[in-house]
């Protein structure tokens, strides 16, 4: 995962590195299934999303950000 400065995913915590598991309760399978599913929602939405670092699985709340 590449985490841009000052994205909203690294204001929700993101680091480089973390796997992207699920996308509101919905697995993430292939990577392509993460950009359509963050498109699907309007800016200023909150998701959570679960992300495996290293052996920790962390669950963190992202706002969408501005297109």
């Amino acid at each position: 995962l590449k985490v841009t400065p000052g994205s909203p995913a690294e204001k929700a915590g993101l680091k480089p590195n973390d796997i992207i598991r699920k996308f509101n309760d919905r697995d993430i399978t292939a990577p392509t299934m993460l950009p359509k599913l963050v498109l699907a929602r309007k800016a200023g939405e909150t998701v959570t999303l679960e992300v495996l670092r290293g052996e920790e699985t962390l669950k963190l709340k992202v706002m969408i950000g501005k297109r």
